[in-house]
């Protein structure tokens, strides 16, 4: 099982995630509004992916298509994460576009929403499905009664997941990876907090769960 954590910010956690063992890294640039915010995440995957990493994960809800593939090529994105509900024909025609430019495509995929036949016929366009709410990054977990036939080798578990939950959905369902953000995310100290960081145990403890899967 591999390990992907969202809403990395800056380049000095995204190598100290790497070294810890993390198999995928999310950068959120939700929406096309924040030039600043765009250049910034894409620099960052751009000097991981000069050392050889190729885990960069670029989330956006956008829907623009010209923007997502512009920004996949741009940020040298292996993969990028669209976090909302699309038709076939729009899974199939950004996905396509992304390999073009040498990105795959991860869809999310809402249980709650969409059966197992949906997630299937996504799979036949995109790399991987990404199991969770479309809003995101909510600590929200996904009813596992919702997941027991939704197709897993290629798989990406999201919500609410911490390490007890990390354990038993690796017994229960053996998922391609999970993807977690708001059990690793601390408030930094000062008054008042000043934003969050990374709570490295956490994410160590995480590491060594999803190792004991291979």
């Amino acid at each position: 099982m591999k390990l992907k954590i969202c809403r990395v910010r800056d380049l000095a956690s995204a190598h100290e995630l790497i070294a810890a063992g993390v198999d995928y890294l999310g950068f959120h640039d939700l929406d096309t509004a924040n030039v600043e915010r765009s250049q910034r995440l894409a620099a960052i995957n751009r000097a991981l992916y000069a050392t050889g990493f190729t885990g960069g994960v670029l989330l956006t809800k956008a829907t623009d298509t010209a923007w997502i593939v512009r920004s996949a090529s741009n940020g040298l994105y292996p993969f990028v994460q669209l976090h909302r509900d699309a038709s076939l024909s729009e899974i199939r025609k950004i996905a396509r576009l992304l390999c073009e430019v040498g990105s795959s495509l991860i869809q999310v995929v809402d249980p709650s929403i969409h059966r197992a036949s949906y997630a299937r016929e996504v799979l036949a366009h995109a790399k991987y499905v990404l199991y969770d709410n479309y809003i995101g990054g909510t600590g929200r977990a996904i009813a596992e009664s919702q997941l027991d036939s939704m197709p897993m080798n290629r798989a990406f578990l999201a919500g609410g997941i911490d390490d007890v939950r990390a354990q038993r959905l690796q017994s229960r369902f053996a998922p391609y990876a999970i993807d977690v953000q708001s059990w690793v995310q601390r408030p930094n100290e000062g008054t008042p907090p000043l934003g969050y960081s990374k709570d490295m145990n956490r994410v160590t403890q995480l590491v060594r769960i999803v190792r004991s899967s291979v």
